[in-house]
């Protein structure tokens, strides 16, 4: 059964079809804000609305958004000005570098006895995949625990509700028996979670690699 948006707009949608079959240029609206096609001051009344966009934040309504979004930079050329690049407001991470420092400085004494109950119950949002549990076995077999050390934190990528963050780290672990121990220079990828009291949580782990 068709749609009545379809058929509403069959044959403009036929026409973008065919555009695109033919690789040919093809406009379904005028592109210039003449007075003739939208009225006198429409071109003003658009720029307007579009300057009063720029350096300010505004949410995005539709499902699954997570964080708002700022107007990026847009550089704009007319016929009787040379290009024009208008910057967008800069947009701070929605978590700072204390906060992930701090976040992952946890998680190391956290993960320091090697027990992934505790980490789990420690970290309701975090998944373990076969790979992570086989090493942690193997270190709890071997080590009695292990200090995590964690450096050149970096944020990645951040929204207002999740983040991504590297570190290098310092893998050193307690031998059962009585050898030298040689600690790990590795490289970590968290993926961080703001949990429902407005925490940030470690949802994700990848390494030491």
């Amino acid at each position: 059964m068709s749609h009545p948006f379809f058929e509403r707009h069959r044959a403009l949608l036929e026409r973008a079809v065919q555009a695109i079959h033919e690789r040919s240029y093809w406009s379904a609206f005028p592109e210039s804000a003449s007075p003739k096609v939208y009225g006198e001051g429409a071109a003003e009344a658009g720029k307007a609305e579009f300057d009063a966009l720029l350096n300010h934040r505004f949410p995005l309504t539709q499902p699954a958004t997570v964080a708002p979004t700022v107007a990026p930079s847009i550089t704009s050329t007319t016929a009787s000005s040379t290009p024009t690049t208008i910057p967008a407001a800069p947009s701070a991470p929605a978590i700072d570098q204390a906060t992930a420092v701090r976040v992952l400085n946890e998680y190391g004494q956290v993960a320091r006895a090697l027990d992934l109950t505790v980490l789990q119950n420690s970290y309701p949002l975090l998944s373990f995949g076969a790979t992570a549990k086989l090493r942690f076995d193997a270190l709890k077999k071997n080590y009695s625990y292990c200090d995590y050390t964690f450096s050149n934190v970096k944020i990645a990528f951040s929204t207002a509700t999740d983040a991504s963050v590297g570190a290098d780290v310092v893998e050193a672990c307690k031998p059962r028996i009585a050898v030298p121990a040689k600690p790990l220079n590795a490289v970590m990828q968290f993926t961080l979670r703001k949990a429902a009291n407005g925490a940030w949580t470690v949802a994700s782990v990848v390494g030491p690699s």
